[in-house]
């Protein structure tokens, strides 16, 4: 989540750790400006946590907040085609990635065997449709 304190916001986390996924339900916590102390169900003390360092923490798409039109989750990009004002294939939308000016979306274009990176923002972006799989994009990847 964006900003990393957000993900005390839901109720239960998805826990990933040495190959093992569990659901893990947040009872309580709380924050201060060097750590964050949470206290799971099933957790007495934090000797019995010591298995969950290191872990990834997700939550359920469920859990998610419903965004408004025109915002999108990036696993819902993935895997979108993506062409350019002239209809012309730029490739599949294989992952986004975070930058100090902006986001950025990582399009494969198989045949070509390149990568393309777009910028994603209003004056690139032009449309996401989503029942077309499609996204369409102001962008010359000729360079």
């Amino acid at each position: 989540t964006r900003p990393a304190e957000e993900i005390f916001e839901f109720k239960s986390w998805i826990v990933s750790c040495q190959d093992k996924e569990r659901r893990l339900e947040i009872l309580n916590h709380r924050s201060s400006s060097k750590s964050r102390v949470v206290l799971l169900k099933g957790f007495e003390n934090r000797e019995q946590t010591k298995g969950l360092i290191g872990a990834d923490i997700s939550v359920s798409s469920h859990d998610l907040p419903e965004l408004q039109a025109g915002r999108y989750y990036w696993r819902d990009l993935i895997g979108l085609e993506v062409y350019d004002v002239n209809n012309h294939f730029l490739g599949v939308l294989k992952s986004m990635m975070e930058t100090g000016a902006n986001d950025v979306a990582v399009v494969f274009n198989e045949a070509a065997q390149q990568e393309i990176l777009v910028p994603w923002i209003d004056q690139v972006v032009i449309q996401v449709d989503m029942g077309s799989g499609r996204v369409n994009v102001d962008w010359d990847d000729s360079d």
